[in-house]
């Protein structure tokens, strides 16, 4: 494959997660990640340290709270990815025409 072919599939890949984002899917995904995240929030700010009978008891249960978020931000930060990867190919393919 060539650069620009590189480019090309990177430009692709950009505008379909775009499209995405946009997609009925997408918006679910990333409300539902959202919404995740700030329950999470309350959760953690809820957290009733005396309730745990060891110090382990409650590094778990700050894990399983910290865990609900991570899978809705790499999801988002995956997607911010793409398309910033996809803009900068778009940017390099225009400049490479001129």
């Amino acid at each position: 494959m060539s650069q620009d072919d590189d480019l090309k599939a990177e430009e692709k890949l950009g505008q379909e997660a775009k499209a995405f984002v946009k997609s009925d899917l997408g918006r679910l995904f990333l409300g539902r990640a959202s919404v995740e995240e700030e329950a999470a929030a309350h959760d953690l700010i809820d957290l009733n340290v005396y309730q745990h009978q060891t110090l382990e008891g409650l590094r778990d249960a700050v894990l399983t709270i910290q865990d609900r978020v991570r899978a809705g931000r790499m999801l988002k930060t995956y997607l911010q990815e793409a398309i910033i990867i996809g803009d900068q190919a778009t940017h390099a393919l225009s400049t490479s025409e001129e």
